[in-house]
């Protein structure tokens, strides 16, 4: 058997470098031609369907490329417009702090600043657009009736409640807000200021003698001890005017945007600054 298998292997061989001797001759041209012919449809086949897989897998990494790119752009994008936001609150708050320091030069009176940190109460959550809370308190030197303005100086409210670290504003529309006020007429009419059904505002107690025109501001008098005298409330948007009565109403017109509050300032006369 050993000795089989070493003639088949010898014969193999043989004829291998016989077929190597007549290729380097030329001989199997022709033959090698036919061999080719046929199998070249093949061959092409082969090779047609390899550049297919391999088109298709480069098509399908530059889609995951892509895919993986544009993922990437979308978080960029989602980081940039946060940044933007946070830039753009603190440039608002910058421009607050600056007109509050502009009031502040302009008055004689102290201030504290705070945050606005709730709309409502927060226990009950009621009455929405008529109270503030802040993050100044006792601790901060604020009390009961001081009055709190906006950047620009407008009157939005006045402190209702105190605690250690938080008080309670009760805003111009708030029935619990009721404020000193004078007309800015010739006679320079008074009277008293407080909210009506968190919409408006109504200076009461103006006697019927008295000539009012729409268009009038309204300031604080100056005739409580906690609230300095100049500081403006509103502008008169209606008269409400009976024959038959004794005194005569001015519906106020709220100058300030309360859905924009976010730092407020609680004034301090110059006679309470420690």
């Amino acid at each position: 058997m050993k000795k089989q298998k070493k003639i088949k292997i010898i014969k193999i061989s043989v004829i291998l470098f016989i077929v190597c001797i007549l290729h380097f001759l030329g001989v199997l041209g022709s033959i090698e031609g036919k061999i080719n012919y046929f199998l070249n449809p093949l061959f092409s086949f082969f090779y047609r369907a390899g550049s297919e897989i391999n088109l298709i897998y480069t098509q399908q990494k530059e889609k995951r490329n892509i895919g993986d790119l544009l993922q990437e752009c979308q978080k960029e994008t989602e980081r940039l417009l946060a940044e933007n936001i946070k830039l753009k609150i603190l440039e608002e708050e910058n421009e607050k702090l600056r007109k509050y320091l502009d009031f502040k030069k302009k008055n004689d009176f102290g201030y504290v600043l705070a945050n606005v940190i709730s709309r409502s109460d927060i226990i009950t959550y009621s009455n929405f657009n008529q109270f503030l809370l802040i993050d100044k308190g006792a601790n901060d030197g604020i009390k009961k009736d001081l009055i709190v303005v906006n950047e620009e100086g407008i009157v939005i409210g006045k402190v209702i409640d105190v605690k250690e670290h938080i008080s309670k504003i009760a805003l111009t529309i708030n029935p619990d807000c009721k404020i000193a006020a004078t007309i800015l007429n010739e006679k320079k009419t008074s009277g008293i200021v407080e909210g009506e059904l968190g919409l408006t505002i109504k200076m009461n107690f103006i006697p019927q003698t008295e000539d009012l025109k729409i268009g009038d501001i309204v300031i604080t008098s100056g005739l409580e001890e906690s609230v300095p005298r100049g500081l403006v409330i509103g502008r008169i948007s209606q008269i409400k005017r009976e024959s038959n009565e004794v005194w005569q109403n001015a519906i106020l017109e709220p100058i300030v945007n309360f859905d924009n509050l976010t730092i407020v300032a609680i004034v301090k006369p110059k006679l309470s600054i420690n």
